[in-house]
Order: C-alpha cells, then sequence, then structure tokens
C-alpha cells in the first residue's frame, strides 16, 4: 500500500486561510512582545491559548500527518510571513534559544556568530569547538558546595587582583 500525501479540498484551502488571517488580526491587536511567543506556539504545532477558541475541530487531533500538515502548514505560513515583516531571523532564534530554550544571551550571540549556518565564521572546527566547550560546562556539578566555593574564588579573584593592580 502507497502512503498518498493528502491535500486539502478547496473549501477546507480557503477556511484554513481565514483561519490564518484571523489569527494574524488577532496577534496585529496584542502586545509585540508576544509575538514571537505567539509564532513559536503555531511553529510547535498547535495555538496558543489565547487563540483557542479560534481552533477548529481538525486542529484538536493533533495528529501531525497527512492533511493535518498541510492545513497547519497553511495557516503556519500566513502567520510567519507576518512575523517575518517585524523580526529577523535572528530574532525567532534568540526567542526559541534563549527564551525557550537553556541558552544565556552571551552564549546565543557567539553560537549565532560563529556556529550559525549562515555566519562566515562557522565550520567544523567551530561548531565542535563550541559543543565540546558546552558538554564540558555541563558536566560540571556547579549545584555542589565544594565545586561552586572553588569557581567563585576563582573568578572573584581576578577582580580582586584588578583592584590591587589599580590602586
Amino acid at each position: 500500500m502507497v502512503n498518498k500525501t493528502v491535500k486539502p479540498n478547496i473549501i477546507q484551502n480557503y477556511f484554513d486561510k481565514r483561519l490564518g488571517a484571523k489569527i494574524v488580526d488577532r496577534i496585529k491587536r496584542s502586545d509585540k512582545s508576544l509575538w514571537l511567543y505567539y509564532h513559536h506556539e503555531i511553529n510547535n504545532w498547535g495555538l496558543p491559548p489565547e487563540f483557542y477558541d479560534l481552533m477548529p475541530r481538525w486542529m484538536r487531533r493533533r495528529t501531525k500527518t497527512g492533511i493535518y500538515v498541510e492545513r497547519h502548514m497553511t495557516i503556519y505560513r500566513i502567520v510567519s510571513a507576518f512575523i517575518r515583516q517585524h523580526f529577523t531571523h535572528k530574532d525567532e532564534l534568540r526567542y526559541h534559544n534563549v527564551v525557550v530554550g537553556r541558552m544565556s544571551k552571551g552564549e546565543f550571540d557567539y553560537w549565532y556568530d560563529n556556529c550559525f549556518l549562515s555566519s562566515p565564521k562557522c565550520d567544523d572546527e567551530a561548531i565542535n569547538k563550541f559543543y565540546d566547550r558546552r558538554n564540558f560546562y555541563e558536566s560540571i556539578e556547579w549545584w555542589r558546595d565544594d565545586v561552586f566555593i572553588k569557581i567563585k574564588g576563582i573568578i572573584e579573584q581576578p577582580s580582586n587582583q584588578q583592584q590591587t593592580n589599580n590602586q
């Protein structure tokens, strides 16, 4: 049995485009600081709770197969086109990696400038260096008292030496 991609019919496509427009209208009326959150939620195969009253029955199933994917992507493309008029791709990645993910702002800036594929500095060596350092850092059990005291001593020591040198 061959798995055929099922496309939405003309009526479904019409209603999906209309829903995408309604979502964009609601986003426009909301606080701009929430726009990347809304975009991220829709990109994550759902709708934010503030949009549940617009959610069609087919979207509640969340099957992520066949016609569901096609219909959701119709809506996502409309929302995404609007968001990208107001935010850069870097803004979207920063939201995903810093706000939703576990990166600090500084770590994100380093990663974007050195390891993101569009960066002129990005090569296998830069990527491996970043992830080797990240994996090493994550292996440090900084929450243990003895480890924290040692790390704190190392970090505070240079600032104490700078004060002594400045005097």
